[in-house]
């Protein structure tokens, strides 16, 4: 009896190993498989997110040109300082693209946002040169119009929204030597501008802010 029941006890046993055995291999096998999981969803996302990347990075590339290139007043007018009321040569451009402009703290560069009245030449053009965008419009009262501009304009940092009566169209958008004039509102071509022209390489300052003057920039 004694020796069944130590044989009987390692049947059990044995029994009871194969058992934590094969209860064991499996949570390897199952945590294995979570882990490669885990690894090819991570790579799946880092790569959708690459991808997103390169093509934000790349997406003005993808914008055809929008508006006139135009020359750069000739020198020393090109980006010329003047005191803040000072007589200068008439702009090459309506509104102007480059010219002399204002270098003083509230008179330009000014601060890049919406303005319900109108605003000095002389101060955005400043603006112009750090690679701001000034979008204007001819009519001050046509509230319907500058409603629908300044939804646009808000979207985007480095410009500035307000009427200009001086202008020869009912739109008109300006940066550093680029033009943009249109007889009826279209949205995707004034976003289209201010995408590829703001911070643009060809502005003189493109990283500088909007709203400080610089001394001798």
């Amino acid at each position: 009896m004694e020796n069944n029941e130590v044989a009987e006890l390692n049947k059990k046993e044995r029994k009871e190993y194969l058992k934590n055995l094969r209860a064991g291999q499996s949570g390897k096998d199952r945590k294995t498989r979570l882990l490669v999981g885990g690894l090819i969803v991570t790579g799946v996302v880092l790569a959708g997110a690459g991808l997103f990347y390169l093509s934000n990075l790349n997406a003005t590339d993808k914008i055809p040109p929008v508006g006139e290139l135009v020359d750069e007043m000739p020198a020393p007018n090109t980006a010329l300082h003047i005191e803040v009321g000072a007589q200068h040569v008439p702009y090459s451009t309506n509104p102007p693209t480059s010219g002399p402009h204002y270098n003083a703290s509230g008179a330009g560069p000014i601060e890049c946002k919406v303005y319900e009245d109108e605003v000095v030449d002389e101060g955005v053009i400043h603006n112009l040169e750090h690679g701001a965008v000034w979008v204007t419009y001819q009519d001050k009262n046509d509230t319907d119009l500058a409603g629908k501009l300044k939804v646009i304009v808000e979207d985007y940092s480095k410009t500035v929204l307000s009427p200009r009566s001086k202008n020869d169209s009912k739109i008109a958008l300006v940066a550093w030597r680029h033009i943009l004039k249109l007889d009826q509102f279209d949205e995707k071509k004034i976003r289209d501008f201010i995408r590829l022209y703001k911070s643009s390489k060809e502005a003189p300052e493109p990283l500088a802010g909007c709203g400080t003057a610089v001394p001798g920039r």
